[in-house]
This record gives C-alpha cells, sequence and structure tokens, in this order.
C-alpha cells in the first residue's frame, strides 16, 4: 500500500507505474497531520516504512501518532528521524558502526548486506549535454555531481588539496540549472579555489541521461560529512571510480558501506590525507586506475537486485514478527 505526502500535482509517470504494483494508493498531501495519521491507520498495516526522513514533503508529524503497528525509516535520508514513535531503522553493520544505537533514538535494524540497492541503468548513446570542452581538454575530470549545500568547507579545503597536487585536474559539477552556477563558483572561490578549476555540465532530467553525465569524469570525489548516496551508485554503474571519506556517523559512511559491500575498499580514505592521496593515484598511476575500473567492472557483474529484495523481505518479516508497539492513535 503506497502513501504520497508530495501534493498531487507532482505526481509523474513514475508515481503511476507504481500504482500498478499495489493493493492500495493514498494522497494524503492535503491533510493536516492527525487527519492523515487517522487515514493511514484505517488502513490498518504491520509496518509503515518512511522513505522521506527529514526531506521535501516529509511529514514525521504523522508518525508521532502512531498510525501503524510498526514504523520504520528506510533510505530516504542519511540519518534518524529521531522520533520515538519511530521503532527501526534499516542499516547495514558499515553505514551504522557497532555503538550507533547509542546515539539515535530509532534502533538500527542491519540488513544483511548493503543497505542501499544498486539498480544498473542503461545510459543513453548520445552525448551529455553541453559543457565547454576546451575547459576539460587534456585535463583529469573530477565529478562531483552533487548538491551545493553538500560543500562543507573541510570537504572543499581537502578537495583543494587534491586540485593542488594535480595542476592537470579540474572539478566538474552539474547543478540543476545553470542560474545554480554562480553559488558553486562562491563555494569554491570561498575556499580557496580557482574559477579556472571549475567547470559545468548541465543537468539532464532523466536516469539515462544522468548517468550518462559519467562519461566525461575520470573519477567522483564524494562529499563529507554527508555523502553521496544515489550518485555514488550512478558513478559506479558507469564504471567511474569514488573516493570516499570513512567518517563516524551514518551520512558520512555511506560511500564507504557501498564500497565495502561491493569489494571496493581501495578508495575509501580513513584520513583527509589518504583521500588526496588516492585521488592523486589515480589521476597518475593507469595501472591502479585500471585496476579500479576493472574491480568494479566485476563487481557489477555479481550485484543483484532480487537478492536484495528477499533480504528486505527477511527484514520485514523479522520485524513484523517482534512485538508490535500499540496500534492505536496517541
Amino acid at each position: 500500500f503506497l502513501i504520497s505526502t508530495c501534493p498531487s500535482r507532482e505526481h509523474d509517470a513514475i508515481t503511476a507505474a507504481f500504482r500498478t504494483h499495489v493493493d492500495g494508493f493514498a494522497d494524503i498531501s492535503e491533510m493536516d497531520d492527525f487527519a492523515a495519521a487517522k487515514s493511514v491507520a484505517e488502513v490498518d498495516l504491520d509496518i509503515l516504512v518512511d522513505l522521506a526522513g527529514h526531506t521535501m514533503a516529509a511529514r514525521p508529524g504523522i508518525y508521532a501518532h502512531r498510525p501503524a503497528r510498526t514504523i520504520v525509516t528506510h533510505l530516504g535520508y542519511h540519518g534518524c528521524l529521531g522520533l520515538s514513535a519511530v521503532e527501526y531503522k534499516l542499516t547495514d553493520r558499515i553505514a551504522d558502526p557497532i555503538d550507533a544505537a547509542r546515539f539515535q533514538i530509532e534502533r538500527p535494524f542491519a540488513l544483511d548486506g548493503c543497505v542501499f540497492p544498486l539498480v544498473r541503468v542503461a545510459p543513453i548513446a548520445a552525448d551529455p549535454a553541453a559543457v565547454e570542452k576546451s575547459a576539460l581538454e587534456g585535463k583529469f575530470i573530477f565529478a562531483a555531481f552533487t548538491n551545493v549545500l553538500k560543500l562543507s568547507a573541510r570537504c572543499l579545503a581537502i578537495w583543494r588539496r587534491v586540485l593542488e597536487a594535480l595542476p592537470e585536474a579540474v572539478l566538474l559539477f552539474s547543478p540543476a540549472s545553470p542560474a545554480q552556477q554562480s553559488g558553486y563558483l562562491r563555494c569554491t572561490a570561498a575556499a580557496g579555489i580557482d574559477s579556472a578549476r571549475v567547470a559545468f555540465l548541465d543537468m539532464p532530467g532523466t536516469d539515462p541521461l544522468s548517468r550518462s553525465r559519467y562519461k566525461r569524469a575520470h573519477a567522483v570525489l564524494d562529499t563529507f560529512p554527508y555523502g553521496g548516496g544515489d550518485t555514488t551508485l550512478a558513478a559506479l554503474d558507469m564504471g567511474v571510480p569514488v573516493v570516499t571519506l570513512l567518517g563516524e556517523r551514518h551520512s558520512e559512511r555511506v560511500g564507504a558501506s557501498i564500497l565495502t559491500h561491493l569489494g571496493l575498499t581501495d578508495t575509501i580514505a580513513k584520513n583527509a590525507h589518504e583521500f588526496v592521496a588516492i585521488a592523486v593515484k589515480l589521476a597518475r598511476d593507469a595501472t591502479f586506475m585500471a585496476q579500479t575500473r576493472q574491480r568494479i567492472q566485476a563487481a557489477l557483474a555479481t550485484t543483484d537486485v532480487a537478492a536484495y529484495t528477499r533480504t528486505l523481505e527477511h527484514a520485514f518479516a523479522e520485524i513484523a514478527s517482534r512485538k508490535p508497539v500499540d496500534k492505536s492513535m496517541t
């Protein structure tokens, strides 16, 4: 049973496709939290799965009324909701270390594998959208197809060290619109990165086109402390190495989780020095780059969405078998 918190005007072909696979669909976007919770409770769900976290259109206030026997948060947010009404957060043993439960309200429930599914998407054959080709000619291109909000001062300071070690390298961004380029330039300039070391690629609107952007990249620099999820998976799907920095909490362990479960630990850095060294090695050591790309291709050949589905089903079955909370709304 699917429940939408997005306004109906935002429903699209993907919404319609999902609706063909379920027994029921409800749009609660126009209801207040109590009315929405009451509507959800009437469906009589064993498990209510939150997929929004604290992102756009999220409605965490609904969960405070406990509209289902058990509430679980999953995938949509690199962190916790911070609500006692939410029993579990689906995770894995890399994304959340053993002591994570001490620091969060929802109980971590570790899947037998990576919490992030790698779904293969065939890119289109066409060249990705416009970019200043002259700015990239002969350059080593580090893609950073990420929201500008993820560009923390610490992240950009370490990226600057990478660029200082590699005069031939550039950062390639792909904002949602050309109007947003100025925001990226302000952030990079504040970090001491010359605008000549920055290039932009138009952001396409579909998954296959989005994947095609990585044809222009040699490697990806992950952000921190809020790392990439979908962007990391997309880069790997296109065979592009990702350099990530292992942190202490879920939001900065996402890349390490994905790479570890694929057996690609050579590009996981434990500190800033290692992050720079790995990035430089990818750019300067052709053998290391070739071996890394070969390992990515070998890992992709073993990915199995059906197996991930079984793992998820087993987790839900285990959660459902545990004693549920009082279903009555409060």
